[in-house]
């Protein structure tokens, strides 16, 4: 259950949220199974601004997913955020968009490009757009291409 505080600030959110049509919002959690219970009266099939996401970062929370899954929006979206094992359980039926980040800063944690790959190429065979935002780095936006190339896709 949220801090009365937290449920305040989000209360006054989402009329910020309605009254800026041309922004796109992204909302990220690690606790989708919350979402709609936090959502707006007059969510129903979701807000074209608002976009839903979960973070995975590696196969033990894939079913963050499924629950992400269960609330209707005009997208959906994970991020693969920080990258820390691979997800070949991660089903991308209903997800618009994956961002894959290697992990940054003191002390990051390796990620191994291939679970980048392998998530592209389900992504392609899904037509779920991918984003390939960083390598594992001692500092942030180090690494951005991989295998050479640039790879920042949205969904349409």
């Amino acid at each position: 259950e949220d801090h009365p505080t937290i449920a305040i600030e989000r209360e006054k959110l989402w009329p910020l949220i309605r009254a800026t049509p041309n922004l796109d919002w992204q909302l990220l959690t690690k606790r989708p199974e919350r979402i709609a219970q936090c959502l707006p009266s007059d969510w129903g099939d979701g807000w074209p601004n608002v976009w839903l996401g979960t973070s995975i970062e590696n196969n033990d929370y894939v079913h963050r997913a499924d629950h992400l899954r269960e609330n209707r929006a005009f997208v959906r979206f994970i991020s693969y955020e920080p990258a820390l094992g691979p997800l070949p359980d991660l089903r991308l039926e209903g997800i618009h968009w994956t961002i894959f980040g290697g992990e940054s800063g003191p002390g990051y944690r390796p990620a191994d490009l291939q679970w980048a790959r392998d998530l592209r190429t389900r992504c392609q065979e899904n037509g779920t757009a991918f984003f390939f935002k960083q390598s594992a780095a001692p500092r942030t936006e180090m690494g951005i291409e991989l295998d050479g190339q640039i790879v920042r896709e949205f969904p349409a």
